[in-house]
């Protein structure tokens, strides 16, 4: 790692560390910079957006668990192999939004004050569902879908957009449901609802 990488990398466990301190809202590149033992310009030389820019390269790396997950190469042959393979990533998702709780926090809040913030997580989405669509695509070809005028796109948003809107439940403490219910139910709705 050359010395403007250990740099980067100083200014991104800074940022998260103030981030998760003051929120979205109060953090500024000021205290960044003061956190990382840098210049105020230093910081910019490396985000010339900001904050913003700070804050999409630390959702970035965050996600990147959540992507092994949905890169998974979807193997299942039959509507119960196709259960316990969804179950499982279900499951791993929201439990992994539980271990990233407080950064999922500040995602949140960033998300209705920043563009870019907003543009990244709808890059994020559009990624998730293009991914699940393959697997639609998987069960189509395997001649098990239960209809074959299912839309691939709209099926893969179907189970995205509640795990999406699960995974905000969980981080802000709105829902006592367990994850395990919750992964149960979304994989027997998407599962029924797409196998013969």
């Amino acid at each position: 790692m050359d010395k403007r990488e250990r740099t980067r990398a100083q200014i991104l466990v800074a940022a998260k560390n103030v981030f998760l301190a003051n929120g979205y809202k109060e953090t500024t590149i000021k205290l960044i910079a003061k956190e990382a033992g840098l210049g105020y310009g230093t910081i910019y030389s490396h985000f010339n957006l900001g904050k913003e820019e700070v804050l999409a390269t630390l959702v970035e790396d965050v996600m990147g668990p959540f992507y092994k997950i949905v890169e998974l190469n979807y193997t299942p042959k039959n509507k119960q192999e196709a259960f316990k393979f969804t179950y499982k990533n279900t499951y791993n998702y929201l439990s992994l939004a539980v271990e990233n709780k407080e950064i999922f926090r500040l995602i949140h809040e960033a998300k209705g004050m920043s563009p870019l913030i907003e543009e990244k997580w709808e890059s994020i989405t559009d990624q998730f569902i293009k991914r699940v669509s393959t697997n639609v695509e998987i069960v189509r070809q395997l001649g098990i879908i239960r209809n074959e005028n299912y839309h691939a796109e709209v099926i893969a948003g179907s189970l995205y957009y509640i795990g999406e809107r699960y995974l905000w439940k969980i981080i802000l403490d709105k829902t006592d449901i367990p994850i395990e219910e919750i992964a149960r139910d979304m994989t027997t709705m998407y599962t029924f609802g797409l196998f013969k």
